[in-house]
């Protein structure tokens, strides 16, 4: 399957959860474009390929706010040609609890809710690092593309 990869970072911590992500795709065989966002420009021919699903990161703003950057790539998506549009949207991020559940990974939620998702969200405290957040990465990995394998085609 071909799958973009596209992330938002700003201290880090989901450029490292793309990594494990990505890993784990690498991992089960796939043709895997990874992209930071806020360096698209370096990347203009990424855009112009089909991909089977594409695997959405960021991290969230004050309040839950999406960060501009992701926004400014999701509104590129929503300016290609039909036949590159995304269709199948998986979302992962990191967040912190210390500035209130209400507000945790809240731009995970507000990109559900934007692109009408049915693929789980992976939201992670901070800095992914130990068993824990790599199991926890391992299993939405299977559990997206289990939803994905059973979909039909795209």
């Amino acid at each position: 399957m071909r799958i973009l990869l596209a992330y938002d970072s700003l201290s880090g911590n989901t450029r490292e959860a793309s990594r494990l992500v990505h890993g784990q795709l690498a991992a089960s065989g796939h043709d895997v474009a990874e992209i930071c966002v806020s360096t698209i420009a370096d990347h203009p021919t990424v855009l112009a390929m089909q991909y089977d699903l594409h695997l959405l990161g960021t991290w969230t703003g004050g309040l839950g706010r999406t960060p501009a950057g992701m926004k400014s790539f999701v509104a590129r998506l929503s300016r290609l040609p039909s036949e590159f549009q995304p269709k199948n949207i998986a979302l992962f991020g990191t967040g912190e609890t210390q500035w209130g559940m209400q507000w945790f990974c809240g731009a995970l939620d507000r990109l559900a809710a934007y692109y009408k998702t049915e693929y789980p969200l992976l939201k992670l405290e901070q800095m992914p690092s130990g068993d824990s957040s790599r199991r926890q990465i391992a299993a939405w990995v299977a559990a997206v593309l289990a939803r994905r394998a059973a979909a039909s085609p795209a």
